[in-house]
């Protein structure tokens, strides 16, 4: 099972296991002809592009549950992110925040706390856990409060 706390290198992590121990019996009973492969039709196959840069970059008017998913699906990179103060800021934990509509401009920053602080999207709205300012090392919300001054309407883009 896929839970909301896992991110990409989690899930990675996790199948890279679980596969080698597959592959073990698997292989084995191919080997032994108790297994026989079939072609692969052509027609069906599907070829997945790169993730262009451009797809990392968080579009705030998207409900929060995508945003969590993007953020979740690009863990191995690029980076989800977003702009603040013409810097990249980088996002490698967050949570969703249910609120139903806000009456907030997407990218708002609506809440700021001691550990956290909440950005709102086009529905519900995102509560930062991790992230990484540009030519920095990744940080926790809290610390990242501590050298960035963040203040409730401040705006991310």
């Amino acid at each position: 099972a896929i839970t909301d706390d896992m991110n990409a290198q989690d899930l990675h992590d996790q199948l890279k296991v679980l596969s080698a121990d597959l592959l073990a019996v698997e292989y084995m009973d191919y080997l032994r002809g108790h297994i026989i492969g079939h072609p692969q039709d052509e027609a069906l196959v599907t070829i997945a592009p790169k993730i262009a840069k451009t797809e990392a970059r968080i579009d705030w008017k998207r409900p929060a549950r995508e945003i969590f998913c993007q953020i979740r699906g690009l863990a191995m990179g690029p980076t989800a992110f977003a702009v603040r103060d013409s810097k990249n800021l980088k996002f490698h934990k967050v949570r969703v925040r249910v609120l139903g509509h806000v009456n907030k401009l997407p990218g708002e920053i609506i809440d700021v706390g001691q550990q956290n602080f909440v950005v709102a999207c086009g529905s519900d709205a995102i509560e930062v856990l991790e992230l990484q300012p540009e030519s920095k090392s990744k940080m926790s919300a809290a610390d990242y409060l501590r050298g960035y001054p963040t203040k409730v309407g401040d705006v991310l883009t």
